[in-house]
């Protein structure tokens, strides 16, 4: 399969008096300068700031939808937004609504049937429409109707909007390289604020590790979240350093990227994150020692070596002292190896007894609610009113992918959850050996990476529930580039096999 950057038309490229290309199409400067202006007002009158933000956001979605995902992408981390009948409406929210409008208008001169295939890309279609369906049944139980449909909405712009934005990209080099920049600048800028906030215990004394440090949590206030995160983010930095194209002067910065991911990981303290990428970052290598068997030994320097220096150097931090007056919250003490060690040490300690009774109760909604479950979304508020003896808060979630889906939509939810990870794998392997065509560098180390994300979301979510506002970007991203890889195959593939008439040329 041959990279479209060689059919696109190079005219409507930016470039400086050298003549050097820059990654931003023309038509999307002014629009950026009108969001940048909306900023600098918003720091001083906050509405009418946001009204000329997004006024630049609709233009720019409008005319270069890919700057516009690759906005979306910076802004989806940060926890800005409205407060709307009490849901949380963030701004990268408002922003996916635009960016669906701009999807719609650029395929407006097509067909029904074409639009829908640009909506819900042919890898994901079934699943997604199978559990979107399963999530609509579920209002029929639920406690709260608009809890639920806010829900069901999210997963619309996560797993729709999203998807076929990123879809929508196709093959561009270009597009792509700018969606990524954003992506690891978003993802260096939490890294740095994250070991920020370990080093000098920036955090609730419940956080606590070390005698004062805190776990890190980035902006999303909770660990876990943060470490999912970075998690995500690592195995894909990992598979462009090694297996995309040589690029010397991106190397410096991609480099001081995957140190600061690598670092990130480990001060999230998140046992889940550091499974999740061990499993990663060692099913991509299968795939490296497979088909790129000269590269194991970088491979092996950046995706292990690396990883366990990094191992060290938080160990090290930990013994920093910046913030004496820390208050001590318990007497655990958690530290690296302390945190290494209870992955093994089974399900006595507390933390997973109060998992156990987290997961009892979500079997329990899903017995008693087998088709429909309790509400998209709505199992936070079911064990509220059911709270097993021994647990201590109501929990915001089932704490594991399968059961919250099972509870929230029924024992066909899982069923629809399972079917879409299946086919992430499935497709993905595709991809890497080539069965849609075969891939450039840089369309082959996004594919791995993509099957490290997949792999990393997968098994982190065995204990605990990431569909949530930017900790499900990289993974969006990962759906949209195997999309885009199937699309362009199956295209390909049937023009291929058209007849040599004017009217199959047509078809095709």
């Amino acid at each position: 399969m041959e990279s479209r950057e060689a059919n696109e038309p190079q005219g409507n490229l930016v470039s400086d008096p050298g003549g050097r290309r820059w990654l931003l199409p023309r038509a999307a400067v002014w629009p950026l300068v009108v969001m940048a202006v909306g900023v600098l007002v918003a720091l001083l009158v906050r509405t009418p700031g946001l009204v000329i933000f997004f006024a630049g956001y609709v233009w720019l979605a409008f005319t270069a939808l890919d700057v516009s995902l690759a906005a979306f992408v910076l802004v989806a981390s940060i926890p800005l937004g409205l407060t709307l009948h009490g849901h949380s409406v963030n701004y990268s929210d408002l922003m996916a609504i635009v960016m669906a409008l701009g999807l719609l208008w650029k395929h407006r001169d097509v067909g029904v049937k074409q639009l829908a295939a640009r909506v819900f890309p042919r890898a994901w279609a079934a699943p997604l429409v199978a559990l979107l369906f399963f999530a609509v049944l579920s209002l029929l139980h639920a406690q709260s109707r608009l809890g639920a449909t806010v829900k069901i909405l999210e997963l619309v712009e996560f797993f729709v909007v999203i998807v076929a934005v990123a879809a929508d990209m196709g093959l561009s080099h270009k597009s792509w390289r700018l969606v990524m920049l954003a992506l690891f600048i978003s993802g260096a800028a939490m890294a740095v604020y994250g070991i920020v906030q370990f080093l000098w215990a920036l955090g609730p004394p419940s956080f606590q590790v070390y005698s004062d440090h805190v776990r890190a949590s980035g902006t999303y206030g909770q660990p876990n979240v943060f470490g999912a995160f970075m998690e995500q983010l690592l195995p894909l930095g990992i598979a462009i350093l090694i297996l995309g194209p040589k690029a010397p002067r991106a190397r410096p910065w991609l480099l001081g990227t995957i140190v600061l991911l690598a670092l990130g990981v480990w001060v999230s303290f998140s046992r889940g994150a550091w499974v999740a990428d061990v499993a990663a970052i060692g099913l991509m290598g299968l795939f490296v020692y497979a088909n790129r068997r000269q590269l194991v030994a970088p491979y092996i320097g950046w995706g292990i070596v690396m990883p366990v220096v990094m191992f060290g150097v938080a160990t090290l931090l930990g013994k920093i002292h910046i913030a004496p007056n820390f208050v001590v919250a318990n007497s655990k003490h958690y530290s690296v190896g302390g945190r290494l060690a209870s992955i093994t040490n089974g399900i006595n300690s507390y933390d997973n007894q109060q998992r156990l009774l987290i997961w009892r109760s979500a079997l329990t909604a899903i017995h008693q609610h087998l088709l429909t479950g309790v509400g998209m979304g709505e199992f936070h508020n079911w064990i509220a009113t059911r709270m097993p003896k021994g647990l201590v808060g109501v929990p915001p979630q089932a704490s594991n992918l399968y059961l919250e889906i099972g509870a929230d939509t029924g024992v066909f939810g899982i069923v629809a959850i399972i079917w879409l990870q299946y086919r992430w794998f499935a497709q993905t392997v595709k991809a890497i050996w080539g069965r849609f065509g075969s891939l450039d560098p840089w369309f082959y180390a996004l594919a791995v990476g993509s099957l490290g994300i997949f792999t990393a979301f997968s098994v982190h979510n065995l204990v605990d529930y990431m569909i949530d506002h930017g900790v499900i970007v990289p993974l969006l991203l990962a759906m949209g580039v195997i999309a885009a890889i199937v699309r362009e195959g199956t295209t390909s593939s049937a023009a291929a096999a058209a007849p040599s008439t004017p009217e199959g040329a047509e078809r095709a």
